[in-house]
């Protein structure tokens, strides 16, 4: 029976992907230092992917302009900006796993 009472305790804690979510909406701190150091490393590339989708977005923008096609070139920014807002997204998580690792090495260290 406790079996079933701590899954049905994990069950009504939601859960975003990357960890869980408290109640009032914030994100819970990981204590498993595999678990985080995975979603670091997965942080890591969508950063370096985001930030390689950026640039060649702006080589597509360049080529546009030259070319003289302006409505191609609308569209193109158009989708730069939505690369550089998810590129945000995707440093901000990176930096808030960065500063978790820290705060468990720092609650070990404890």
């Amino acid at each position: 029976m406790a079996g079933g009472a701590a899954e049905a305790e994990a069950a009504a804690q939601p859960w975003d992907g990357f960890g869980r979510i408290d109640f009032e909406g914030k994100l819970a701190p990981m204590d498993d230092r595999a678990t985080i150091e995975r979603y670091l490393a997965q942080a890591e590339a969508h950063v370096a992917e985001g930030e390689g989708y950026i640039i060649q977005q702006r080589q597509i923008i360049a080529y546009l302009e030259r070319e003289g096609d302006e409505q191609a070139e609308i569209i193109a920014r158009d989708l730069l900006t939505t690369f550089e807002q998810s590129h945000g997204a995707y440093v901000a998580d990176r930096d808030r796993l960065r500063a978790e690792l820290t705060a468990l090495g720092q609650r070990q260290r404890s």
